[in-house]
């Protein structure tokens, strides 16, 4: 499992609408996550801080995507869907089986580099190399 310098696992999703995000969360929720302060975060049972990273549909024009209901947190999402089209698939389940597109070494450094030069005063996260 790559997990950032942090100890955070990052994981994205692409949504039509924030109440797929509200169901996933939910889901994860019950299969026994916990919440967390963060709106986005879940904590896994095997206590790893996950990021639910919302994209696609839900992106504005200039691919920002803003938390309901008053929109005040805002995240630039530019190359996530880049990298999911780019992704290894990885399956984690056989039966049914299920496979799902993982970011790339190269989409993560892409994906890095955008939030590096977009939350310039906030960057010691974005420089921390990632745990392959």
């Amino acid at each position: 499992m790559a997990r950032g310098c942090s100890g955070l696992l990052p994981s994205g999703f692409w949504y039509a609408d924030w109440r797929s995000f509200e169901a996933l969360k939910t889901s994860l929720l019950a299969a026994g996550f916990k919440e967390n302060t963060v709106s986005h975060r879940v904590i896994s049972p095997g206590n790893v801080p996950v990021d639910i990273v919302s994209f696609g549909q839900i992106e504005d024009e200039y691919s920002n995507i803003s938390r309901p209901p008053d929109g005040d947190w805002v995240m630039n999402v530019l190359g996530f869907r880049e990298a999911c089209e780019h992704g290894e698939y990885v399956r984690i389940r056989d039966d049914p089986p299920l496979d799902i597109p993982v970011a790339t070494t190269r989409g993560m450094v892409v994906m890095k580099l955008i939030a590096w030069a977009d939350r310039a005063p906030d960057r010691q996260g974005d420089a921390k190399m990632q745990r392959i």
